[in-house]
């Protein structure tokens, strides 16, 4: 109900909507870029990137927020989108925010049990980091922000099933979606090398960009149809 969210709805859900992404998704790499070739490799850029840094915290609160919007929608009376999914989505979201806090411990600061710890690579209380599992997490964020990637750009077609097109980015969130792949990439193939900070570093930038693209396509979902629709 606020004023400021209200006049961003406006803007997104104007003819103009997807241009306001895309300028948006441009202006967040754009600031990546330069903040990595300004700071890459200093001491402040390491620590903007470390375990519970700001990008982690903008992170795990992109993805509270994606799930906070995506209840909405299910609990939402007379809503055009397909509720099953977007309770899904509000629960797949809503997990993964909480395994960025580990589920509380980067706020509360408590040991992880003795038993888990032995278990966890990086002796936190969360499942992704877990030995074997961690080893997936980045092939699958490749696998995910490129395929959305690719997707955004084709245009939809009616006779598709109407969930995927609900679930397809916007074509403005491609350049975002693209930085993320890229990003996963080089941790991937290039995990111990160094170029303007640490390349295993930048697979926090991914999941920032990543996060940052579903809150934003959640968004303009809500804009597009807040004017058909009471949402």
């Amino acid at each position: 109900n606020s004023n400021l969210f209200s006049k961003l709805l406006r803007r997104i859900s104007s003819p103009k909507g997807e241009s306001t992404l895309l300028s948006t998704s441009l202006i967040v790499c754009l600031s990546i870029l330069v903040l990595k070739l300004i700071f890459g490799g200093s001491r402040f850029y390491e620590n903007f990137l470390d375990e519970n840094s700001v990008v982690e915290w903008l992170t795990a609160l992109f993805l509270m927020l994606s799930a906070y919007f995506a209840s909405l929608i299910y609990l939402s009376k007379g809503s055009p989108f397909p509720k099953g999914i977007f309770f899904a989505l509000a629960l797949i979201f809503f997990v993964a925010g909480m395994e960025e806090l580990s589920w509380g411990q980067m706020i509360f600061n408590w040991d992880s049990p003795e038993g888990f710890t032995v278990l966890n690579s990086q002796g936190e209380t969360n499942i992704h980091n877990l030995h074997g599992i961690s080893k997936l997490i980045d092939p699958a964020l490749l696998f995910f922000s490129l395929i959305s990637a690719c997707f955004s750009l084709r245009e939809s077609k009616p006779n598709l099933w109407s969930g995927f097109n609900y679930m397809r980015f916007s074509r403005g969130l491609s350049p975002m979606l693209f930085m993320a792949s890229i990003f996963c990439a080089l941790t991937i193939f290039l995990p111990g090398e160094t170029f303007l900070g640490r390349i295993s570093q930048d697979i926090e930038w991914a999941e920032f960009l990543i996060s940052g693209s579903i809150l934003m396509q959640i968004i303009f979902l809500i804009a597009r149809f807040s004017r058909k629709d009471d949402i």
